[in-house]
């Protein structure tokens, strides 16, 4: 067994008919981390160890919700092979307060991602905690989670990041003024500018359009939407500068800077824990997130083109195969050859091809030589690196008369 587990969910889609596939009990319709939600998909859960060994995998309906899936999987793997896993780390998308409350009484450990509305459940205990440094750049602090009854529960740990904190607010800043260009392309349409006098357009701006544009406006801004502060005509109102107005609200922006921005919560039953040290193991979760990417890219799990079940799972299976060797490599690479990604190291061996060098002899037979080329100097040093050491050359074959295929000679 594992002391550490990963956990967390997939989606992969398939190139088919979906009409073709109304007897399937795994292709459905649902929610695409591909960004593709007009193809059927399969969701793939996936469990790791913290050196990115896959430990096993369960192929779900397209429809299945990250949340609840985790337990069910969790005693599926008891019932085949005993408790795996001491501390599972998992996303915040995918435990629920059911599935940690079943976690904790079947003396499981977790550290899990936090929505930030979890805060509130703590008061004013995290906003007195003092921060802690861990590295530069990167600060935590640590409170617990108080019941109505007064009694302590799990330990929650907040996080910032200076670098994270940058990215976030650059991205929000990027949303709102997308926002913005709109906002101020309907004021314009009004007649109204803080630079200089404008007149309104021949076109007048109806109210549905007006509710149109700003559905658009909304969908792209995302959650930075919320720091718009918006007015709009009431029903049977003209559209005027009176009775639509729009102003940044910036006492939300300050709050969303200094509370949201660069910050993650995590949560977990290790009540006794260092929070310096619940955050670096937190951060293994990122191997699970570079398997799905090995998984989607290097390995061709995406797209399938399979309509039968059973091939589907067949597929997955063979990825999940892969997967388990390239990690092999990955491990044999880290010890042996640091700075080579198991992508770099297979290139380099596709240079090492098998030929068959055909001799013709003057009684009519031919002599077939399979031979492996002579690996490049570069090559042969990462052979040498990794251990590893070609096959002897096979020995020669006779053939009574050439084949009519064998019409090329080396």
């Amino acid at each position: 067994t594992c002391d550490v587990v990963l956990f967390d969910l997939t989606s992969t889609y398939f190139e088919v008919d979906g009409t073709k596939a109304l007897d399937s009990a795994l292709q459905r319709h649902g929610y695409s981390r591909d960004k593709r939600p007009d193809c059927l998909q399969v969701v793939v859960a996936l469990v790791l160890t913290p050196d990115g060994f896959p430990l096993a995998y369960e192929v779900l309906p397209g429809n299945t919700s990250d949340k609840g899936t985790q337990m069910a999987f969790v005693r599926k793997l008891e019932a085949k092979y005993g408790q795996i896993g001491n501390l599972w780390l998992m996303d915040r998308g995918v435990p629920t307060e059911e599935t940690l409350r079943e976690m904790r009484e079947s003396h499981y450990h977790y550290l899990v991602g936090a929505p930030h509305g979890h805060l509130k459940a703590i008061g004013d205990r995290l906003e007195k905690a003092e921060w802690v440094d861990v590295q530069p750049g990167i600060r935590v602090k640590s409170a617990r989670a108080v019941d109505e009854n007064g009694e302590e529960g799990d330990l929650f740990v907040l996080t910032h990041s200076a670098a994270r904190s940058l990215k976030e607010t650059a991205m929000r800043a990027k949303k709102l003024r997308a926002a913005m260009k709109t906002l101020r392309a309907l004021d314009a349409r009004l007649g109204r500018s803080k630079w200089r006098k404008a007149a309104p357009s021949k076109r007048p701006l109806s109210r549905d359009e007006l509710i149109c544009r700003l559905a658009v406006a909304k969908s792209k801004a995302g959650r930075a939407w919320n720091l718009i502060h918006i007015t709009l005509p009431k029903e049977g109102e003209p559209v005027t500068p009176a009775t639509f107005t729009w102003n940044l609200d910036w006492p939300r922006i300050r709050e969303a800077r200094a509370k949201d921005e660069g910050t993650y919560l995590l949560r977990t039953n290790l009540t006794d824990s260092d929070p310096k040290t619940l955050w670096k193991k937190y951060m293994i979760q990122g191997e699970i997130e570079y398997a799905f990417r090995e998984l989607k890219n290097d390995l061709g799990l995406r797209p399938v083109y399979h309509r039968l079940d059973d091939r589907i799972e067949a597929h997955i299976f063979a990825a999940f195969m892969a997967l388990c060797l390239l990690a092999t490599l990955r491990a044999i690479a880290r010890a042996r050859a640091p700075g080579l990604t198991p992508r770099q190291i297979i290139d380099k061996f596709k240079t090492l091809k098998m030929v068959d060098v055909i001799l013709p002899t003057t009684d009519g037979r031919t002599i077939i030589l399979p031979r492996h080329i002579e690996p490049r100097e570069d090559t042969a040093l990462l052979l040498a690196q990794l251990d590893l050491t070609l096959p002897a050359q096979p020995p020669p074959k006779v053939s009574p008369s050439l084949s009519p295929r064998m019409h090329t000679v080396v």
